[in-house]
């Protein structure tokens, strides 16, 4: 038997121009588990490395670069997860334009705020 086992990868945007820790903050108190490191914030209720990088010193207009390694993770599991956090962003008001890929070049989900 054979088993395949699935490497999905989320790249993008969170515009929150905010700081590190307003932000991580705000995260927490919508029920993701936040650490903040040196230059992100990951997510710490993924399976997998889930991080939200600080480049606002480079782009100050798009701060933070969404880096999400879920390699042996379900697909459908990835999914439910971006939509739990473009959720959130959308409900409060914070741009985004992420997307959901597997095998590096299968696009599954694109998320994108209209703001």
């Amino acid at each position: 038997m054979i088993v395949t086992i699935p490497y999905s990868r989320v790249v993008g945007t969170v515009f929150y121009l905010q700081s590190m820790e307003e932000f991580a903050t705000s995260l927490a108190e919508g029920g993701f588990a936040v650490t903040i490191g040196q230059w992100s914030l990951r997510l710490d209720d993924w399976s997998r490395v889930f991080k939200l990088r600080y480049v606002g010193n480079i782009t100050p207009e798009a701060p933070f670069e969404v880096d999400g390694d879920c390699y042996g993770v379900a697909v459908d599991h990835v999914v439910g997860y971006c939509e739990r956090l473009a959720h959130f962003l959308r409900n409060r008001g914070i741009a985004y334009d992420f997307d959901h890929f597997v095998d590096g070049e299968k696009l599954v989900g694109e998320y994108k705020s209209a703001l």
